[in-house]
């Protein structure tokens, strides 16, 4: 029983915003009797480890929200006080390679601000070069290949920050 000019779209659109969940909103009348509400919200790409809690974070970085278990998608744990900053880039780098069913990765460790270290859903441990990313998860690749599965099972740890050599730590 009121004007549609009446109605207060900045203060409804700042309620919305102020949702967890929420990225941004567009609310738009037809300025006769609708209002038209659009959410967009925040979509997950892995999570974060901080103060022993876990949270979910967007590809921009930000922390979206606390872990609910009931959420049944696959995330990467990442670790470290820079990881937030660079996991997008390293999902990406593992978006591109083409062996996903062999690189399943677990967590993420970003150390010293500068490199990853990774845990394999396997149990492997991976420590990655610092430049070129991409090329050491390839030579993880080539060089899982060559080993049948009774042997992996035996893998501790596999070293690549060399792309020349791969350090290889058994159990």
């Amino acid at each position: 029983n009121q004007s549609i000019f009446l109605i207060p779209l900045q203060d409804i659109s700042k309620s919305i915003l102020n949702l967890k969940w929420v990225e941004r909103v567009n609310l738009s009348t037809n300025l006769k009797d609708k209002i038209k509400i659009e959410i967009f919200e925040y979509e997950p790409v892995g999570l974060y480890f901080f103060n022993n809690q876990l949270f979910y974070f967007s590809d921009k970085g930000k922390i979206i929200d606390k872990y609910d278990e009931n959420i049944n998608k696959k995330f990467i744990v990442f670790y470290g006080s820079e990881s937030l900053r660079e996991a997008n880039k390293f999902l990406n780098i593992l978006n591109n390679i083409g062996s996903k069913s062999i690189i399943n990765v677990n967590e993420a460790y970003y150390v010293n601000d500068r490199r990853w270290d990774v845990k394999l859903n396997n149990g492997i441990f991976l420590n990655l070069g610092e430049r070129n990313i991409e090329e050491s998860i390839n030579n993880y690749v080539k060089l899982i290949k060559k080993f049948d599965e009774s042997e992996t099972v035996s893998i501790k740890n596999i070293d690549l920050r060399n792309n020349k050599k791969a350090i290889i730590s058994f159990k």
